[in-house]
């Protein structure tokens, strides 16, 4: 059974933890959850009062951002009190920290803005002449990228706010990002691609195809694929060098948001059908859990490796424990309650 992750409406955003054990997740349904990635179990839920269109971690790890209802907040990843909150004229699209988790960087209305992390004050606006739709920071926190509905993107230098270069689409640009040496920008448009370019000079280097707006894009970890996601239904995977497709991931409507896992061997993709979905990155097949059937109408779900119970039917501990050897040889089967109750089945991960 596939471990899917479900909104009540479309899921915009998605984003690991850095250590790889949660998942964020963000939506129409004005939430972003955190939740485990082993279980889905829904952790921790925090709320705007519209559309969540964007959510993403600390570099620590121990705050989440979350852009929304002309607001930027920032959240304590464990209790989930709203730390601070940063405001916009419009609605913002996009958030995201700095490498080094000082500042923060907004995308709304016809700017990119950077704040201060801990103080809140705006300390740089960039302007585009059409909706900023997204915004990054080169991995070196020294330039920032921004992504607009004038059709470019443009390059600046994160202390000053000169525009050092701007590459063009022929239609909106929806969704950009660095790659992990800084030395490639990748970028994905309504014009149906997906394009990576030097970051110094401006060439478009490779060319990636879809049938249809590219929403979102992502270098993985390890710089050796790209990861787009499109209006057409499909998240692909490519090789970053020849540009050859070498995976394709299917949902029922638009994908919204990809992600890699941080050791680059899951994927993450969200869509317009409500869910959020992790993927092998080699084979391209869903991560599974398994569901095992015990006597008496009993199941218990087992991770993936099968060496621990998620969750367990109330009376399936009878069934479910280990092993004694006796001096004499016998074995003796002891109940898996003796170590305490088992986790309940609940509502966080859905099976299929």
């Amino acid at each position: 059974n596939t471990l899917t992750l479900t909104h009540t409406g479309p899921v915009n955003a998605v984003a690991w933890s850095p250590n790889g054990t949660h998942i964020l997740t963000g939506s129409d349904d004005s939430t972003a959850r955190v939740w485990d990635a082993t279980t889905g179990d829904n952790t921790l839920t925090l709320t705007h009062t519209e559309w969540v269109w964007d959510a993403t971690w600390s570099p620590d790890g121990t705050h989440i951002l979350t852009a929304s209802d002309r607001t930027a907040r920032v959240w304590d990843a464990t209790t989930g009190d709203n730390t601070l909150t940063l405001t916009h004229t419009e609605w913002v699209w996009d958030a995201t920290w700095s490498p080094d988790g000082t500042h923060i960087l907004t995308a709304s209305d016809r700017t990119a803005r950077v704040w201060d992390a801990t103080t809140g004050d705006n300390t740089l606006t960039l302007t585009h002449t059409e909706w900023v739709w997204d915004a990054t920071w080169s991995p070196d926190g020294t330039h920032i990228l921004t992504a607009s509905q004038d059709g470019t993107v443009r390059v600046w230098d994160a202390t000053t706010g000169d525009n050092t270069l701007t590459l063009n689409h022929t239609d909106w640009v929806r969704a950009v990002a660095w790659s992990p040496d800084s030395t490639h920008i990748l970028t994905g448009s309504d014009d149906g691609t997906a394009r990576v370019w030097n970051s110094t000079t401006g060439d478009n280097t490779l060319t990636l195809n879809h049938t249809d707006w590219v929403t979102a894009v992502a270098w993985s970890p390890d710089s050796t694929h790209i990861l787009t996601g499109s209006q057409d239904g499909t998240a692909r995977v490519w090789n970053s060098t020849t540009g050859d497709n070498t995976l394709t991931l299917n949902h029922t409507d638009w994908v919204t948001a990809v992600a890699w896992s941080p050791d680059s061997t899951h994927i993450l993709t969200g869509s317009q059908d409500g869910t959020a979905r992790i993927w092998d990155a080699t084979t391209g097949e869903p991560v599974r859990f398994f569901i095992t059937a015990l006597p008496g109408g009993e199941c218990a779900v087992l991770t993936p490796d099968q060496t621990r119970v998620i969750g367990a039917s109330p009376y399936a501990w009878r069934w479910l424990g280990r092993y004694a050897v006796h001096p004499d040889g016998t074995l003796e089967r002891i109940p898996a309650e003796i170590d305490g109750p088992l986790p309940p089945l609940g509502p966080g991960a859905q099976t299929e």
